[in-house]
């Protein structure tokens, strides 16, 4: 019953602050989660219907969001900002450690992986922001939400349900009421990113498995690495971080004007460069269908490996086939030559092999080493599909 209430109280919450807001032309997407996850959490905890865990991380995951919201608006450095997640984060985990649930080298790798979470959301939030994608990071979100309540219903853990229920009834209404095309939110992605990372570590206490936390960011998580690893290897990239603004958003200067410390910041805040963004930005309704489908293929093989039991390591192995598969099949890089798309889609087909070899060493089932090769042959029937001409010769006249 209390869990009803709360979802209840959290949805009705968010959608009023949305409606005013819509009402008055104002930007409160972020502003109406806050409210409405403390609305949530506030019946849990005067129903008797919240966890000791819950009524813990939720809070510090809000406190987490504000502080970087803020931040973030009055322009602080991300170096200083990574030092505020990291005590936010790591404090929680400190407390944690000292009420026994965790061990201190448990802790430190949560709080590393937290920290990490937290960036790689808000950012890929901030991109779409930018690329007027309103809704398609509210979908993934609440995709993976769901994802996450599949898998609390099969663990002996009650209070992440809970909580993944809250956070699904608290961010529904952002698919009806996003914010308005061409405005910046500087509260939702901190927010969302803060919450993601309370549930993963809610779920990882429960016994689910690293690979199964992040299933759900996989594959945007690997556009923003493969981003972030352009900035600095590709000329280009380097010349817009020389501007002083990461590269494609237009900052003003004089290239080589900006010295290394605007040049941190400037590679940490998100643009106009990721692959799901150059694809948004040539079809809306084909970037959208891509990039949700290659998630709910990444989460169908989690889902199949958790419940035949696979290691966690060959597990995220074989997670990798079809992120990687869609990564290679996007990015323009990849497609601009039948031989950059070959060299692509090899290296994803070494990935599946040496996966399937760790599954067949590691596990030693058939069905277990049969899976990154499933995956394998699934990437390359979709590249025929989609990539016929890139990959196979043009016909000659006889």
């Amino acid at each position: 019953m209390a869990v009803v209430v709360a979802c209840v109280l959290a949805l009705g919450v968010t959608s009023a602050v949305l409606i005013w807001a819509a009402r008055k032309g104002a930007v409160m997407s972020g502003f109406a989660v806050l409210v409405g996850m403390v609305a949530g959490n506030l019946a849990l905890w005067a129903l008797g219907g919240g966890t000791t865990l819950i009524l813990l991380v939720v809070p510090a995951a809000l406190l987490l969001g504000l502080a970087e919201a803020v931040l973030t608006a009055r322009g602080v450095h991300w170096f200083w900002r990574l030092l505020v997640q990291g005590v936010v984060i790591f404090g929680l985990l400190v407390l944690e450690w000292r009420r026994g649930d965790l061990f201190a080298s448990g802790a430190a790798m949560a709080a590393v992986a937290g920290v990490l979470v937290f960036n790689v959301i808000n950012f890929a939030i901030g991109a779409a922001q930018r690329s007027r994608a309103g809704r398609l990071p509210i979908v993934l979100w609440l995709l993976g939400v769901g994802y996450l309540v599949v898998i609390a219903l099969g663990l002996p853990n009650p209070g992440l349900r809970t909580l993944a229920l809250v956070s699904l009834a608290t961010t529904a209404p952002l698919l009806i009421w996003p914010a308005p095309s061409g405005f910046l939110d500087r509260v939702l992605g901190p927010v969302l990113a803060a919450l993601a990372c309370a549930l993963g570590f809610y779920a990882w206490l429960g016994n689910a498995s690293p690979a199964m936390v992040v299933a759900p960011l996989l594959v945007i998580g690997l556009d923003v690495a493969y981003a972030l690893v352009l900035r600095l290897a590709t000329a280009s990239g380097r010349a817009g971080l020389a501007d002083g603004g990461a590269p494609g958003d237009g900052a003003p200067g004089a290239a080589g004007a900006a010295g290394w410390w605007r040049r941190v910041d400037a590679w940490a805040s998100p643009s106009d460069d990721l692959v799901a963004q150059r694809a948004w930005a040539s079809s809306k309704l084909r970037a959208a269908a891509w990039l949700v489908g290659a998630t709910v293929v990444v989460l169908a093989f989690s889902l199949l490996q958790w419940w035949i039991g696979v290691p966690w390591l060959v597990a995220l192995a074989v997670l990798l086939v079809p992120a990687l598969g869609w990564l290679a099949l996007q990015a323009p890089t990849f497609s601009a030559s039948r031989q950059a798309l070959l060299v692509a889609l090899s290296v994803v087909s070494a990935v599946a092999v040496l996966a399937a070899l760790a599954a067949w060493r590691l596990d030693g089932r058939l069905l277990v080493a049969a899976l990154p090769l499933l995956a394998l042959a699934l990437v390359w029937g979709v590249a025929v599909l989609t990539r016929r001409e890139a990959l196979l010769p043009a016909k000659t006249p006889a």
